[in-house]
């Protein structure tokens, strides 16, 4: 019975993974931006707005905090880092609370 060696990606793999998907983020929260009214007495479309923008946010932050455990991992360094109040969002899921 064999066993097929376990595949592992390269640091700059996952980078590029982590870029690339704070990049799609960053955009999508551009565009939600713009469609928000800039008005006093916002409706309930401006509320769903701002809920899509900031779970982007917190997405994007996510990211941030892989890269940093990334570049940690790199230089053979072992960090534990929290998001406090973060919520994150996934498409299809209902949002939870980032595991700490």
């Amino acid at each position: 019975m064999s066993t097929a060696p376990a595949h592992t990606y390269s640091f700059e793999h996952h980078l590029e993974r982590y870029i690339t998907a704070m990049r799609t983020l960053d955009a999508e929260i551009q565009e939600l931006e713009e469609l928000v009214t800039p008005s006093v007495a916002s409706g309930q479309e401006d509320k769903d707005l701002a809920r899509q923008i900031q779970e982007r946010r917190a997405r994007v932050q996510y990211y941030e905090l892989g890269i940093e455990r990334l570049l940690f991992a790199k230089k053979g360094l072992t960090a534990t880092f929290t998001i406090p109040s973060a919520t994150i969002a996934w498409p299809g899921l209902p949002a939870q609370p980032h595991p700490q």
